[in-house]
């Protein structure tokens, strides 16, 4: 039997009733696609019945499907990679559990795969940002243009620069297996706060063809509000870029322009700096060097040293001068 082409690994951690839905919708794709497809389940030692549920399902399903149960919870990065190092194919999609992909799905990315090649080192294609019960669902990229719904980049770097959306690539990325093991092999950082299989991915995959598809093929259930976004997003994909940048030059220049862009981004992390600035405090020189201008470093000690009353009031009036 030929190798086969795609693993979907889903990585699951104490949320049975999602990993448990998202199986059963895919395996009837999956097993349209025997030939081509398999899909596995890499669960972090959940103690909540997904053991004894996707056991069940993965006898009945014997050949197609297979499922992990770590023996303790090893961390949620070293079980994404668990899977992926599990995988017995030539490229992997890693879902989140709660993310559904299209009813179409293989039919659409296997002919995609199989057109990009040896060259091809990542199909990233568009998706619907929703709430958990999946209403009130935008289009991630809303400019479709239908003249060209295929669009294929020589140049990862080019790729990187303009579709560049940050971590919520995870259930949006079919990347070539043997790419993102290179990547963590020479650029596993731990410093990068949750997104190191996000710099080993784009470190992988410098030197191939990068593919994107315009139409949606998923919908991403978006998290609600957490403290820790600001610390993630500003410091974590820094250092992303920061560590990429001798692989990719100019990229870490490119994401301090971008990132002074983001109004409203920048506009939520201060405010979370304010509201919870004693989890942040320890991290101030982190953020001082990930701050693109000495604007944004004079708001973050405002943000951290000031009375919240007087840090509100200030950033109120930073912000409509800026505005």
């Amino acid at each position: 039997m030929d190798r086969i082409l795609l693993t979907i690994a889903i990585p699951t951690y104490k949320r049975c009733k999602y990993a448990v839905q998202n199986v059963k919708h895919l395996l009837p794709q999956v097993n349209a696609h025997r030939d081509k497809v398999r899909l596995i389940v890499t669960d972090n030692h959940s103690e909540d019945g997904t053991f004894e549920a996707l056991t069940e399902i993965s006898r009945q399903n014997d050949g197609v499907f297979k499922f992990y149960e770590q023996k303790e919870n090893i961390g949620w990065m070293n079980n994404f990679f668990f899977g992926i190092e599990n995988s017995d194919s030539e490229f992997v999609f890693l879902l989140g559990d709660d993310d559904i992909v299209s009813p179409n799905f293989l039919d659409v990315v296997i002919p995609l795969l199989e057109q990009g090649g040896d060259r091809l080192g990542m199909l990233h294609f568009n998706y619907i940002m929703a709430s958990d019960n999946l209403s009130d669902g935008r289009l991630l990229y809303p400019n479709l243009e239908n003249e060209q719904m295929v669009l294929e980049y020589n140049d990862a770097s080019e790729f990187v620069k303009k579709y560049h959306k940050g971590p919520s690539f995870i259930s949006s990325v079919i990347f070539r297996k043997s790419c993102m093991l290179k990547g963590k092999e020479l650029n596993l950082q731990s410093d990068t706060i949750d997104y190191s299989w996000f710099l080993c991915l784009y470190t992988g995959i410098i030197g191939y063809d990068v593919m994107f598809y315009k139409m949606p093929l998923c919908v991403q259930r978006v998290g609600g509000f957490y403290p820790r976004y600001c610390m993630n997003y500003v410091i974590g994909m820094y250092n992303v870029f920061k560590y990429l940048d001798p692989y990719m030059p100019g990229v870490l220049e490119f994401w301090k322009e971008k990132f002074a862009k983001e109004h409203d981004s920048i506009a939520m992390c201060i405010n979370q700096i304010i509201e919870y600035r004693d989890l942040y405090l320890p991290y101030e020189q982190l953020f001082t060097e990930a701050l693109p201008s000495d604007d944004l470093r004079k708001l973050l000690v405002v943000a951290l040293h000031w009375k919240q009353f007087w840090a509100r009031k200030y950033f109120r009036l930073y912000w409509m001068r800026r505005r």
